[in-house]
């Protein structure tokens, strides 16, 4: 992580501060029902290729829901008037902290919509609070490397594949802060899911937020309805478009 100068760009205006908010507290406040097979679901098999698909992409290979052998309590919650489809993903993985160290455990909380996922980490031995602010960088930082897949590639505007590196950059660690990998881009603009990750502090530990914008193939940005992932109806008026 790196700490960002007050002349470089930030955009966390009150605007999105608020919209972020309002949508953690959406999620919180929704009512999940227990999904042991995604045949639960209109569109179940697709929505599971979806969510296999996102996960892979914005998640390590030890920290993914789907990985093999990693125990998974997994609900879902249909859209209401004032809300939307969204899964749900909670487990524990242990990571190795470093040679003769003890091994850590990270209780993880994934929620998706077909718009974003969040990643929500607890770590039982952390308290950001309690840690000056050098350090509250360096945890998260190796929170970070652990659960996120912070180098990858994604699909360029030249068609071709390109290569992407995340580095967080922050003004303050303090509760209720934010911090961006690119946090000069604007969000529904962007070209790709890879060109911005998100992430905050929130009950003294932190989390990260992941925008699932998919590349144009021909064109023109893809904005899918959230109230339609279920059921599939969010695809209809993209189902010219190669991803699909």
């Amino acid at each position: 992580m790196k700490r960002l100068s007050e002349e470089e760009a930030f955009d966390f205006s009150a605007r999105r501060v608020s919209q972020i908010t309002k949508a953690f507290d959406s999620m919180e406040g929704m009512r999940w029902a227990g999904l042991t097979d995604f045949g639960q679901l209109p569109d179940g098999e697709n929505v599971k290729r979806d969510s296999e698909q996102w996960t892979s992409r914005f998640l390590s290979d030890a920290a993914n829901p789907y990985r093999p052998g990693v125990a998974v309590e997994r609900s879902f919650h249909s859209a209401t008037d004032g809300d939307w489809d969204a899964l749900r993903h909670e487990y524990e993985v242990v990571f190795d902290e470093g040679r003769d160290l003890p091994r850590v455990m990270v209780h993880l909380v994934v929620e998706e919509s077909v718009h974003c996922i969040w990643i929500r980490v607890r770590r039982p031995d952390l308290d950001l609070h309690a840690l000056p602010s050098d350090q509250r960088a360096a945890a998260i930082a190796w929170l970070a490397a652990k659960v996120l897949r912070l180098r990858g590639t994604h699909l360029g505007k030249s068609a071709d594949h390109e290569p992407h590196d995340w580095v967080f950059g922050y003004r303050t660690l303090d509760e209720g802060a934010r911090f961006s990998t690119a946090p000069d881009k604007t969000i529904f603009a962007m070209w790709s899911w890879a060109d911005r990750v998100d992430g905050g502090v929130r009950g003294g530990q932190p989390y990260f937020l992941g925008h699932k914008n998919i590349e144009p193939t021909d064109g023109r940005l893809i904005f899918l309805n959230p109230h339609h992932w279920f059921d599939g109806q969010c695809w209809d008026a993209y189902r010219h478009v190669p991803f699909r």
